[in-house]
């Protein structure tokens, strides 16, 4: 579970294209462009309790995450 934030952090060896983060109600709350990054922090102190899901997409398909948002 979180409170403040999330650190998501990115195997190199993964080749990832872009990520993207949904609420229950399958609302985008975040998206970015991955680039050169391998390590994103995401404030979710504004976001409402509940869960939410990660969404990667990469050159060999698309893997979601769930996120617990306390």
């Amino acid at each position: 579970p979180t409170d403040e934030f999330i650190n998501v952090i990115f195997n190199e060896q993964v080749n990832i294209s872009s990520f993207e983060i949904f609420d229950a109600t399958n609302k985008s709350v975040y998206k970015n462009s991955i680039g050169s990054q391998k390590n994103i922090v995401i404030k979710t102190d504004t976001w409402t309790s509940g869960i939410y899901f990660l969404k990667i997409i990469t050159k060999k398909g698309i893997l979601f995450k769930k996120i617990i948002k306390e």
